[in-house]
């Protein structure tokens, strides 16, 4: 579904093979970069407790959390940005300029970074003495965080191309 998405969205209806093959490189192209962004993503994540108790043997920081989760936020929206970016690059017949190719990105990327941090902020606070419901209701949570993602990155799309 989110190919034949892309794939309208960058107005292309009928195709040749060659445009097939095309299509389905750039598919399994957007694949690799998207799963090494996720992995890149799940690094910085695991890479915390060791980044954050090499920061706290400095002598003068008060907070290394709080710097590493700058940082980590930082670090996570650059790699956002560049994995959407590359996205909308390789959707066909997008048609936008290189400046709103990274304007759409920005603002998918800054939309991602924002519903998680909603969404972070709800499990706990809606689930808090549930267990079994709020593993349950948690991963409801996710496949909302999910869909929500999906739209902003269409919508970064949509930027992209210019139309609004």
């Amino acid at each position: 579904t989110c190919v034949r998405a892309l794939r309208y969205l960058g107005g292309q209806q009928d195709a040749t093979w060659s445009l097939r093959l095309k299509g389905v490189a750039s598919s399994a192209f957007l694949l690799v970069v998207w799963m090494t962004t996720l992995l890149m993503a799940a690094f910085l994540v695991c890479l915390g407790p060791a980044v954050e108790s090499t920061l706290s043997d400095l002598p003068g920081l008060r907070s290394p959390e709080a710097i590493w989760t700058a940082g980590r936020q930082v670090l996570l929206g650059l790699v956002l940005v560049g994995a959407m970016r590359v996205t909308y690059g390789a959707v066909p017949g997008l048609g936008g300029s290189r400046r709103q190719c990274w304007v759409g990105a920005g603002v998918a990327a800054l939309g991602w970074l924002g519903s998680g941090w909603v969404f972070t902020r709800l499990v706990p606070v809606l689930w808090h003495d549930h267990a079994l419901y709020g593993a349950l209701a948690s991963f409801m949570l996710f496949l909302l965080w999910a869909q929500t993602n999906a739209w902003l990155l269409l919508a970064g799309g949509q930027l992209a191309a210019g139309r609004k």
